[in-house]
């Protein structure tokens, strides 16, 4: 239950006990006809008094509303907004050509072979010196008493 109903709630019960309390203290003076005009006045003053109360809360939640629709409104359309005003329009890109092979005779034309570079083998028998020796493996010792 919402706060403003919930305060109504509270009011009516709070005048509902006054009037009857009071009606109660009073009855033995006070003629039916006239409980019944003063519980008739009671629950037309409450009313107005709600109503009034009701008018109030349900304005402010509609405000609240309607700013809160206009905020998410401007957050949801600010980025076309933006766009519209840079009037910015995509150009295309103009794409490279490539350029096709020679024709001979409806066949593409075959690719020229490719040319390597000749590799050379160096001598063995040059004793170069900045180059390392190979290392001798050791040799196995037997083990005494083996």
């Amino acid at each position: 239950m919402n706060e403003p109903r919930r305060r109504a709630a509270l009011t009516t019960a709070a005048l509902r006990r006054a009037v009857h309390t009071a009606t109660r203290r009073r009855a033995v003076l006070v003629s039916a006809t006239r409980r019944r005009v003063m519980l008739v006045s009671a629950a037309l003053r409450h009313a107005v008094l709600m109503s009034a109360t009701l008018r109030r809360v349900v304005l402010s939640a509609t405000l609240r509303r309607a700013v809160l629709t206009l905020a998410a409104v401007g957050v949801l359309l600010l980025p076309s907004a933006q766009a519209l005003a840079d009037d910015n329009e995509p150009v295309p890109t103009e794409w490279p050509t490539v350029a096709l092979p020679d024709d001979n005779d409806g066949e593409a034309a075959q690719p020229a072979p490719v040319e390597w570079p000749a590799v050379t083998k160096s001598d063995d028998t040059s004793d170069s010196s900045s180059e390392p020796a190979p290392v001798e493996w050791p040799t196995v010792q037997e083990q005494p008493g083996g």
